[in-house]
């Protein structure tokens, strides 16, 4: 299986230059889709709810990502417990790119 992984992203990776971790598959159909330069994707309205590991992100809001595909900002969909602080369902996170909590905030 990795085999074959390896050999897939070393195709996409002669053919478009980058192999993407992310792509535009989680976001809105007909949402405003924004990529970094090198074609990363940057932002856009989710889809549906997104997993970042213990983070879950919330259907239709806006999802943002650093140039290195880490997730920068979203709102919650459930509660989470992150260095030490609650951020409550429907607040929007933002982290730094090492992975700890910038903020968590009520929406305006």
């Amino acid at each position: 299986m990795r085999i074959v992984i390896a050999v897939l992203c070393a195709l996409f990776i002669s053919d478009t230059g980058i192999c993407l971790a992310l792509d535009q598959s989680i976001c809105n159909a007909g949402s405003t889709i924004n990529y970094y330069p090198n074609g990363q994707l940057q932002s856009c309205s989710l889809k549906d709810n997104f997993n970042y590991g213990d983070i879950v992100c919330n259907q239709y809001s806006i999802v943002r990502f650093f140039n290195s595909g880490k997730l920068e900002s979203c709102t919650l969909s459930r509660q989470l417990e992150i260095d030490g602080k609650t951020c409550k369902e429907l607040e929007s996170i933002s982290l730094f790119e090492n992975g700890k909590l910038k903020s968590c905030s009520k929406p305006n």
